[in-house]
């Protein structure tokens, strides 16, 4: 009894091992977007000759991805311009924005050990673009990585050079208040006046966190300026970029890959569902080589070889064509379940669990999630983050369901036309939806506030007046 009991986890342990591989892939290509999909499929290409790729004919007018049969899925005339026509403006695959540093660092005339160093720091900016560690920690990372002598003046040197030709200004200061300044000293280009730059850049200097919490009164008496000076350096220092990589994150994050694309089809009043071109690569076992595994001449050795080739092939097929399956059922049900969105866009996203969904095409929760993460739609409303459709939400005016995507734009909505003089307080938010049929709590309010980047009333309000 107790043999038997010791070789049950064994048996269970061998068949996890047998089944793990396949399972494993499956998910991950179910996670990938278009993009990496495109890197696997290469990789999988050059490593496994029995699998190739088959260049598809393309659709006939008319006709979708799918079955021509299938009317609810099939573009008019009209539907199928506007496909071609979201085709031709979808852009192409930006660099990283250490790239960009790097190609822009590629054009400076310095030494090739001046070049060298150079890279090296680009590669150890923070997520910021900031330099922060002291030139002597750099310089002894330096010297271990590129295998050669660095010293401390050496990285000084570079630093002030880098902060000089790199774009956009200041990438590479050792911190924020740095940062700042070196775009202060440039702003007089933009034909601000060099008096209130140079009072800036004196109210910076040891100033700066009072600055950003605007304790404008406070610094009226400190620096001996007026109020409405003091805004002005406000409104010129938070026009700045505070973190001067994330522009560049901002760059790229524009292209945007979709997997597919949602079309108004006049004709019908239907909103049809084309996939992307990338989302389901046309992929094959190479017939020579499946002869070649069938064949009685082939030798056992080469026979072994070509059928695992084949079972990895087909796994990656397999893997493919269910992400792409997945991921349509999955966007049906949002074209479905988010008309209203689509007819009228902002402020009529209806709360859509990803529980629901699931439910609808019969997957597990964690499916719709991986086959949402980090991918894209086009839509009538412009590029859509798939993931953002799901959400919960509140009741709304006469009961219709809000979600809180919707609530969110409300809020950004209401800080926006606010009085400047006399921003809204949190607790006058919850009473403006209150009004309009919306009940939360102030929490919820201050949650999505900050979620939304807006700060609070204080760090809003504008001063004017002179200093007293």
């Amino acid at each position: 009894m107790k043999h038997r009991l010791e070789q049950r986890p064994l048996l269970g342990q061998r068949l996890q091992q047998k089944l793990a591989p396949r399972m494993i892939q499956a998910m991950e290509i179910l996670h990938l977007g278009l993009d990496d999909l495109e890197e696997r499929v290469q990789q999988e290409l050059e490593k496994n000759v029995v699998l190739e790729r088959v260049e598809s004919a393309a659709p006939e007018p008319g006709s979708s991805s799918h079955s021509r049969a299938n009317e609810r899925h099939r573009l008019s005339d009209d539907a199928m311009e506007a496909r071609a026509a979201m085709f031709d403006q979808t852009p192409s695959r930006e660099m990283s924005p250490t790239d960009i540093l790097h190609e822009q660092w590629q054009l400076v005339e310095c030494t090739p050990a001046e070049a060298r160093l150079g890279s090296f720091l680009i590669e150890n900016l923070d997520g910021n673009g900031f330099l922060p560690d002291d030139d002597e920690t750099l310089a002894k990372s330096a010297s271990d990585a590129l295998k050669e002598p660095v010293a401390a003046a050496g990285i000084a040197a570079l630093r002030a050079l880098l902060t000089t030709e790199l774009e956009p200004v200041g990438v590479a200061a050792r911190d924020r208040s740095e940062s700042l300044t070196l775009q202060l000293q440039r702003v007089s280009r933009r034909g601000v006046p060099a008096d209130v730059r140079a009072d800036a850049l004196r109210v910076l200097k040891g100033s700066l966190e009072d600055l950003e919490r605007n304790r404008l009164p406070m610094l009226a008496k400190r620096h001996k300026l007026p109020l409405a000076r003091l805004q002005a350096i406000r409104d010129l220092v938070t026009s700045l970029d505070p973190a001067p990589l994330a522009r560049l994150n901002r760059v790229s994050a524009q292209a945007i890959r979709p997997e597919a694309y949602i079309v108004y089809d006049a004709e019908r009043d239907v909103y049809v569902l084309a996939m992307s071109r990338g989302a389901k690569p046309a992929l094959r076992i190479a017939p020579a080589y499946e002869r070649m595994a069938a064949a009685p001449e082939t030798s056992p050795e080469a026979k072994a070889m070509l059928k695992e080739g084949i079972k990895k092939a087909n796994w990656i097929i397999d893997a493919i064509e269910q992400r792409a399956s997945t991921l349509k059922r999955v966007l049906e049900e949002v074209v479905l379940l988010q008309r209203e969105w689509l007819d009228k866009g902002r402020g009529y996203l209806r709360p859509m669990p990803m529980t629901e969904v699931a439910g609808r095409i019969g997957v597990a929760i964690s499916t719709v999630s991986r086959a949402v993460a980090g991918k894209w739609v086009s839509t009538p409303h412009g590029m859509m983050e798939i993931r953002r459709f799901f959400s919960g939400g509140t009741v709304g005016p006469e009961g219709r369901p809000v979600a809180w995507d919707s609530v969110k734009r409300k809020i950004g909505d209401l800080v926006r036309a606010e009085d400047s003089r006399h921003p809204l307080s949190d607790q006058a938010i919850v009473r403006r939806l209150g009004e309009e049929g919306i009940q939360l709590a102030r929490r919820t309010i201050v949650k999505y506030r900050e979620s939304l980047g807006i700060p609070s009333s204080r760090l809003r309000r504008r001063h004017s007046g002179e200093s007293p």
